[in-house]
């Protein structure tokens, strides 16, 4: 036997989000913020024994409580199994349910930027020995009630340093009083010695008293040197496609000319970029002593690439009586956005009228969600009905997206407040009056626009089987779905 379907459930208190997405070859048949259910969309899609594994990804806003909460857990879980090898519709066989399964540690705090700036606040990667910078924790209160003080631990945060010299040297900061769903920064102020030369990280968690915390966090790292090279990106998140400019700074402050000036940048093993060009310029002849240069690769981003986020790495040499190396400068994270998207019903017949089709997404994207375009391939005619049902928080949703266009049709958000928040979901329908007349394999595209216009095209496929497979389009008999719908 084979299990065909697979039901969750959740009574914590949180609640799956609508952007809850069946794996490929499967199907979500029903939802609540509580219970999700998932089926199989064929015999050979259904998980079988000793088979290959079906990983199902479940969405969920978490709670809020007044203070950390250790192993939390899923209602249940349930798998039924088949024998029935045309389904869908599958005969029951029989069903297995596990109780609390899974186990998670809620947080009361959350670090959402650690990063090391220079003393004005702007973001580094590298910097000249013998100068101050600082170091700067953001911290978020995700419980439900005010929380004071909260600080560092350790205080400072934990120095990483691989290099040669003193170690940069950091001063404790402040506490931070945050009333719930508030955020503040801690700032410490740090500071290296003219020999210093190497590549310095610290890591830390926040928290107030000991049931109140967030997991440890690692921050960006800082290249400290006479002759440094700080590696950037021109964005930090990009969909596919998009064009990607990384730019390396090299500055002298050795004291002295370096001639012969060259650098080279790698992207994080995985990373879902292609190369384009670069070194921009190849060589630099000479940097003069307190001078600079910049030096410029071009990426575009894929859909291939299994590390997201990920990051550039990168070195300058040069010359000035002996071989000089820069200590390796890292950029910030980026991001990849993309769309986890399904389509219902991933099959149906040809020459079939009134057919409603509906594509989820969820925005994993690089901002708020603003239209989603649905453009059908030949064979398929718009039937003028149109309907969204988008997330725009834990416990809201709304249905007014307009819609409007025959092909592609576009769903547009009616305001910014209801526009799709980053990580929320929402599903899209729409009637076809009809399907295409013979068997083939349809490709939709779904044209996702964020808020800031960027946008990305996702593909779907249905695939369209002879006309009267199964019992779709029988004249007689109790299943009529085109008129049902």
């Amino acid at each position: 036997e084979r299990i065909y379907e697979m039901r969750f459930r959740i009574s914590s208190g949180s609640l799956f989000s609508a952007g809850t997405a069946a794996p490929a070859g499967w199907t979500r048949t029903a939802f609540s913020t509580t219970s999700v259910t998932f089926q199989a969309t064929s015999w050979a899609n259904a998980i079988a024994v000793g088979g290959a594994a079906v990983n199902f990804t479940l969405v969920i806003a978490m709670r809020s409580t007044t203070a950390d909460v250790t192993n939390e857990r899923l209602r249940d879980m349930r798998a039924s199994y088949t024998t029935t090898t045309t389904g869908p519709p599958f005969t029951r066989l029989g069903r297995t349910t596990i109780n609390t399964p899974g186990s998670w540690n809620l947080k009361s705090l959350a670090i959402t930027s650690f990063q090391i700036t220079d003393t004005g606040g702007l973001p580094i990667t590298a910097q000249a020995a013998g100068n101050n910078f600082q170091v700067r924790m953001t911290v978020k209160n995700n419980s439900s009630a005010a929380q004071n003080p909260v600080v560092s631990n350790p205080n400072p945060p934990t120095r990483t340093w691989v290099g040669t010299g003193p170690t940069p040297t950091c001063v404790a900061g402040g506490s931070l009083s945050l009333a719930a769903g508030a955020s503040g920064t801690i700032i410490f102020s740090c500071s290296s010695v003219a020999t210093a030369s190497g590549v310095i990280s610290f890591s830390a968690n926040a928290q107030r008293g000991g049931t109140v915390s967030s997991v440890v966090a690692t921050s960006t790292s800082l290249a400290v040197s006479n002759f440094t090279a700080s590696v950037a990106a021109a964005s930090s998140c990009l969909y596919a496609g998009a064009s990607l400019t990384i730019t390396m700074t090299i500055n002298n402050n050795t004291g002295s000319t370096i001639t012969a000036v060259s650098g080279t940048v790698t992207p994080v093993a995985g990373a879902p970029v292609a190369y384009v060009s670069g070194p921009t310029p190849a060589s630099i002849a000479s940097i003069a002593n307190l001078g600079s240069a910049t030096v410029t690769w071009v990426y575009t981003m894929t859909v291939a690439g299994a590390t997201n986020p990920f990051t550039f790495s990168g070195s300058a040499t040069g010359t000035s009586g002996s071989l000089l190396t820069t200590p390796t400068s890292t950029t910030s994270a980026l991001t990849r956005g993309n769309f986890p998207a399904t389509v219902s019903p991933t099959s149906t017949n040809a020459a079939s009228t009134n057919t409603e089709v509906t594509f989820t997404i969820t925005n994993n994207g690089c901002a708020s969600v603003n239209s989603v375009a649905v453009t059908a391939p030949a064979g398929w005619t718009f039937g003028g009905d149109a309907y969204s049902l988008v997330d725009v928080s834990a416990v809201s949703s709304i249905e007014t997206w307009t819609s409007g266009g025959a092909n592609p049709v576009t769903f547009t958000a009616p305001n910014i407040a209801g526009q799709m928040p980053l990580t929320f979901g929402g599903s899209f329908s729409l009637v076809y009056a009809a399907t295409p007349p013979s068997a083939i394999v349809s490709a939709f595209s779904l044209r996702i626009t964020d808020a800031g216009g960027a946008f990305t095209d996702v593909p779907l496929s249905i695939t369209v089987n002879p006309y009267k497979t199964g019992t779709l389009n029988d004249a007689v008999g109790k299943v009529w779905r085109e008129e049902f719908k």
